[in-house]
């Protein structure tokens, strides 16, 4: 549900879609990739994200996140090309990333 006539952040939608340009310079010369995402939060603790990115190694990069918040920890794990994940041998890439994450708050 969106409140659309909020003018905040957009930090409490529950659903949100975007696009992401990156680009690095390299010694051989620049590389660019440009990602298309959308993001899903469940309640107040879980939220999800899928993503497609484009990049000079592949053209079917699909990953996945999903997020975890209790109190003052985060956790998460995020894949990514897994289109791939049947046969790595074929994929120029792949990732699996876990992690948690200690909130400090400065009030």
């Amino acid at each position: 549900v969106c409140d659309c006539t909020n003018k905040g952040s957009g930090a409490d939608w529950a659903q949100g879609v975007g696009a992401q340009l990156y680009s690095v310079l390299r010694p051989r010369g620049p590389e660019f990739a440009g990602t298309l995402y959308y993001r899903r939060k469940f309640n107040r603790f879980v939220s999800a994200k899928a993503t497609y990115t484009v990049d000079a190694f592949s053209f079917s990069n699909v990953g996945f996140g999903l997020v975890v918040d209790v109190g003052r920890l985060n956790a998460y794990v995020a894949v990514d090309n897994v289109l791939f994940y049947g046969n790595i041998a074929r994929a120029k890439s792949v990732s699996l990333q876990l992690g948690f994450n200690i909130k400090i708050d400065e009030r």
